[in-house]
This record gives C-alpha cells, sequence and structure tokens, in this order.
C-alpha cells in the first residue's frame, strides 16, 4: 500500500506530466506564451526531482529562446547543462549546449555561439547521434550566415538539409530551405531564395506549422521585394505579420516590420517607412537583439537622408557600423558602408571584395 509520502510524490509526478504535456501542445500550436507559463509552472514543481527538474528547465529555455527571451534561455541552458553533468545524462548536457550556442547567438555573440555547437556537434559524432549531428548542421549554418560567410552557410544548410531527408524529419528539411533562401538572398540569387521559400511553404502548410509557415511567408515577402515586385511583397510580408502577431512572436514580428520598412522606402512611403521601423527597433530592445537593432540604424538612416536630414542620417549610419564592428557582423557592416559612402558622395567596393550582394550605391537602399 502506498505511503503518504509516496502518494504526494506520485501527485507531484503527474502534475509535472500534465503541465509538460499541456505546454507541449502549446508550442506544437506555435503559441509560445501559453507554453511558457506552462512550462514555468512545471519548473516549479521539480525543484526536488533533479531527472525532472532537467526536462524542465530544457524545454523551458527552448521555449523562452523562441518568445525572445534569450538572455534567461541562456541562463537556462547553463543550469540545465550543469545538471545534466552532474547526473551523467551525456544526451542532455549536449542538447543544452547547443541550445545555450543558439541563445548566446541570437545575442549576437555568434564566436561564443559557434563554439558551444562544434563542442555539442562533437558529443553528437561520438555518440553517433544522426538527428543531433544533423542539428548542428544547420545550427552551425545560420551561425556563419550571421557571422557573414554565405557560402559556407549555404553548404551547412545543404548538408543539414540532405541528413534530415535521410532521417525523414520533414518538419526540419522545411527549416533548411528557409535557410538556404535566406543565405541565397544575401548571396544575390533571388530566384533560388524564392524556390527555397516556396519549398518550405509547402511543407510547412502539409505539416501545420504555423511558425514555419510565417517564416516562409516572409522570406517569400523579401525575395520578392528583392526583385521589385512591391505589391505581391507586401502581401506576403503581411501575411508573416498576421501570423507573427496571432502567435505572440516578437522576435520574428521585429525583422518583418523591418522588411515593410524598407519596402515602404522603396515606394516612397517615407512617413510609413519610419513608423515601421519605430516598431520594430521597440521589439529589438525587448529582446536585446543587437543585430536587429543595426538593421534599424541603418533603415533609420535612410528616412533621415531622404526626409532632407543628412546629418542625422551620418548618426545611424556611426551607431550601425560601430554595433556590426563590435560584433563582427561582416555583412550588416558592408551594408553600412556603402550607405555612408553614398552620404559622403565617396565609392564602395566592400560587397564586391566580399562576393555578397550590392546594395549600390544610391538612396533607397533595397537592403536583403
Amino acid at each position: 500500500m502506498p505511503t503518504k509520502l509516496g502518494d504526494r510524490m506520485l501527485i507531484g509526478i503527474n502534475k509535472i506530466e500534465k503541465y509538460l504535456e499541456e505546454a507541449s501542445e502549446h508550442t506544437d500550436a506555435s503559441e509560445y506564451g501559453k507554453a511558457l507559463r506552462a512550462y514555468e509552472k512545471a519548473l516549479k514543481l521539480c525543484e526536488n526531482e533533479d531527472e525532472s527538474r532537467l526536462r524542465c528547465l530544457c524545454a523551458l529555455a527552448d521555449c523562452e529562446r523562441m518568445s525572445g527571451k534569450f538572455t534567461k534561455a541562456a541562463d537556462d541552458y547553463k543550469l540545465a547543462r550543469e545538471l545534466a553533468n552532474s547526473l551523467n545524462d551525456s544526451v542532455g548536457a549536449l542538447d543544452s549546449t547547443v541550445g545555450w550556442g543558439l541563445a548566446l547567438r541570437a545575442l549576437g555573440l555568434w564566436k561564443d555561439a559557434l563554439q558551444k555547437i562544434e563542442d555539442a556537434e562533437a558529443g553528437y559524432v561520438e555518440k553517433a547521434d544522426k538527428s543531433g549531428m544533423a542539428f548542428c548542421l544547420w545550427a552551425k549554418a545560420g551561425t556563419f550566415r550571421i557571422a557573414g560567410d554565405i557560402k559556407q552557410a549555404v553548404e551547412l544548410f545543404e548538408r543539414a538539409k540532405d541528413m534530415f531527408e535521410q532521417l525523414e524529419e520533414t518538419s526540419a528539411i522545411g527549416y533548411c530551405h528557409t535557410g538556404i533562401g535566406g543565405a541565397k538572398r544575401m548571396a544575390g540569387d533571388f530566384a533560388a531564395s524564392l524556390d527555397n521559400y516556396n519549398a518550405a511553404n509547402v511543407i510547412f502548410k502539409k505539416v501545420k506549422d504555423r511558425f514555419g509557415l510565417a517564416y516562409s511567408y516572409c522570406g517569400i515577402g523579401n525575395a520578392l521585394r528583392m526583385t521589385g515586385e512591391f505589391s505581391e511583397s507586401k502581401k506576403f510580408l503581411n501575411r508573416a505579420a498576421k501570423i507573427y502577431d496571432h502567435i505572440d512572436d516578437i522576435v520574428s514580428s521585429a525583422y518583418t516590420l523591418w522588411s515593410l520598412g524598407v519596402l515602404s522606402l522603396m515606394q516612397g512611403k517615407i512617413a510609413e517607412s519610419e513608423k515601421r521601423f519605430a516598431q520594430a527597433l521597440k521589439y529589438f530592445k525587448k529582446t536585446s537583439d543587437v543585430r536587429g537593432l543595426a538593421y534599424v540604424f541603418l533603415g533609420k538612416a535612410q528616412v533621415e537622408f531622404l526626409s532632407k536630414r543628412k546629418q542625422k542620417a551620418i548618426v545611424c549610419v556611426k551607431k550601425a557600423l560601430d554595433i556590426t564592428a563590435r560584433y563582427s557582423f561582416s555583412l550588416e557592416h558592408c551594408h553600412g558602408a556603402a550607405i555612408m559612402a553614398a552620404l559622403e558622395g565617396n565609392s564602395n567596393t566592400c560587397h564586391k571584395e566580399s562576393g555578397i550582394y550590392d546594395i549600390g550605391s544610391s538612396f533607397p537602399f533595397n537592403i536583403p
């Protein structure tokens, strides 16, 4: 017959499972705010049960990262890894390490992120964990994209996609397509970018992944923006924005708002553009996304110049250049250099030397 202590423990475990199941359902529906609250409730019940606590910490950190709480996510991944090591749970340690890397990457610390991801990758290789290896390839690819090494990013996304196809992990294949689409856009191959985002869109519709669907809509919109199909571009960007608002995803909303801001610039709608950049800035500040801040300053610089406020434009570009230099965002630094050169009447060769898409030398700049 169970003891009273045993009964209480059983009830506690059942409650934890209930919250974890509830959180998982919300995560599957891309309802990260609701999932976060459920994971937090589960974690409170795990204080004296290390294995359950590890599970809760990892899940909570994943959700925090998807919700834009990058600093908190990094802290919780670190705690999870320490706990996993104390439990001799090598898989838990590897999973939390790569998650930690992704959180650091979102904070602009891509060099530290790359180290964490590669540490985890070595562990997955040792265990012959193909799913973990493929995930690390995908994570590394995105990190090289942020570092500005577009060629390496595309190669790694392609390798990750091949592995996920062998593993028949459909949703992951979709995210590889979005990664390739984004990298191809940075390289100036807008047709390939559109093809990859369309392929991702088909997959995400099939698996009913709302976050992925919004991601693909945003990518399609940006590819169309770069080819001058502004009306169609706005249609897809607005579709993305609507879903992101519905699932309360301010991380992705910020980049979509920025894209809409650049689109408005290209259409000569300066006031509308300024409003979009202001909204994006608010979200980027909330999530401590420094790369996003740099993009906003590049956009605001154009608003200021086109509003005949050249000195304010120069101040904005200098802010962007300071961020991109400090965090070694080489691609975004090239964009800033091009805009500054245009403001000062100088030439710029950064894009051509780096082998990435050249945004040109005159306002407005259609930044990819």
